[in-house]
């Protein structure tokens, strides 16, 4: 009796077996995420076009003569890497982000990468479709555009790694109202803009991190209207202003960043006065009536003015005359020296904490330890 009920159960156990594996092929399963390959030579954009949300496209060496558009989700781009996989304006430049086939734009000409779904009308703000979320890019030299390098507008999910950005008109990679935010490893130099930007975002949620920007026309790393970020071990020089963050006054703000061990050096370079009238040169890191934010173990070192400039020196807290003060900011251990006029500068507005500065010269006199 006892072998008969074991017989059973095996029985029972193979019709199991088979019925599972007469199913399974009826079974919907989850779609494996799909790899693209262009080719040197092929379209770039044509590969974009025809992915689904989740592809990841790789982009082989060669140089590319194409502006792009990703205005879908889920797409994760990757070149062969700087200096292989290289990105130049196209004769004939495609209508995105504003820009016409004669390269004029209501934003500043014809960019690299563009990452927006959103409707750009003549003279007016573009109106945000719908928020572009999931796509990451790696690997490219953008280079000589007569806008950005590299802009996200409307965006969440982002980032950017071992970008190499130069000689653009515009900024070198720029994110405008997006959140959740990485832009790492990248390298931005020789733009008319800052190398880096974050701009019009309060809820950034931002990592800007081991970057190098340089002999940028405008802020190595710049943070406008933007709140909630980290900026860590970053290394930039050559600049007008190594690091910047701004409240304009818009109601955005530009608190709750952490800049932490960033390298901030000789950021000479003289920008001279734009639409708003004021020139900038000789700046490390400047707060310009932001709040809430720490600057914290970085080394800002031979910061001098090489022309005009509105205030310049290793550190420097400057409010808005016009707008709101520059408080509860803190500045702790770090290291400046050789700025001028002095190493930490700070116009007395508002509340903000000095402690433990390895510093020569400060103004007021007493902030450095």
């Amino acid at each position: 009796m006892g072998r008969k009920k074991r017989r059973l159960k095996r029985s029972a156990l193979l019709v199991v077996v088979v019925i599972c594996a007469l199913l399974l092929p009826t079974m919907a399963l989850p779609a494996a995420a799909a790899t693209v390959i262009v080719q040197s030579g092929a379209s770039i954009q044509d590969a974009i076009d025809a992915a689904l949300p989740g592809t990841t496209i790789i982009v082989k060496p060669g140089t590319y003569h194409e502006n792009l558009l990703i205005a879908k989700d889920g797409i994760t781009l990757i070149g062969s890497g700087t200096g292989r996989t290289i990105l130049e304006p196209p004769a004939t430049p495609k209508p995105f982000c504003g820009a016409s086939e004669a390269g004029e734009s209501n934003e500043g000409g014809v960019n690299g990468i563009c990452i927006t779904d959103a409707t750009f009308g003549p003279g007016s703000e573009p109106t945000i479709n719908h928020t572009v979320t999931g796509v990451h890019l790696a690997g490219f030299t953008v280079r000589n555009f007569p806008g950005d390098g590299i802009i996200f507008f409307g965006t969440q999910d982002i980032s950017t790694r071992f970008i190499e950005s130069a000689h653009n008109t515009g900024y070198g990679i720029a994110a405008f109202v997006s959140s959740h935010e990485s832009h790492i490893g990248n390298k931005t130099y020789g733009n008319t803009e800052a190398g880096i930007y974050v701009g019009d975002s309060p809820e950034a949620r931002a990592t800007v991190s081991s970057n190098t920007s340089y002999d940028n026309l405008g802020a190595g790393i710049f943070l406008r209207d933007a709140s909630n970020g980290q900026v860590f071990g970053n290394n930039s020089f050559g600049n007008c202003i190594g690091i910047w963050i701004l409240n304009t006054g818009g109601g955005t703000g530009a608190m709750n960043w952490s800049l932490t061990v960033n390298s901030v050096n000789a950021n000479n370079k003289a920008c001279p006065a734009g639409e708003e009238g004021l020139a900038f040169s000789g700046l490390g890191i400047l707060i310009t009536s932001g709040d809430h934010n720490t600057a914290l173990g970085n080394s800002v070192f031979n910061n001098v003015p090489g022309g005009d400039t509105i205030a310049s020196g290793g550190i420097v807290i400057f409010s808005d005359p016009a707008g709101a003060s520059g408080t509860m900011n803190q500045i702790i251990a770090n290291r400046a020296r050789g700025n001028q006029p002095d190493d930490i500068f700070w116009d007395q507005r508002g509340n903000n904490l000095f402690l433990a500065n390895r510093c020569i010269t400060s103004k007021p006199m007493g902030l450095c330890h």
